[in-house]
């Protein structure tokens, strides 16, 4: 909520300049927690396994900018299984 001290028109721009940047990740890429929680493991033992997967050419992965938390955006690795 902008402050009420705060311009309008200020305000909308700076609403838009935080929002700005967030990727929509396409179906079909998670994330090495999302992957472990599917796999029902912990997320060192999924990173291990992503990592052997990757060297094998049985995944890909790739950097999404995503709303980490309430109001980061943080680039973070999503990867897709080719299998």
């Amino acid at each position: 909520m902008a402050s009420p001290c705060l311009n309008p028109a200020l305000a909308q721009l700076l609403g838009r300049l935080r929002d700005g940047g967030v990727e929509a990740v396409p179906t079909g890429w998670r994330t090495v927690t999302e992957l472990a929680t599917e796999w029902a493991i912990s997320t060192p033992t999924a990173r291990y396994h992503l990592r052997r997967l990757l060297a094998a050419g049985l995944a890909e992965v790739r950097e999404y900018r995503i709303r980490s938390g309430h109001m980061a955006v943080a680039s973070v690795h999503h990867y897709r299984l080719l299998a």
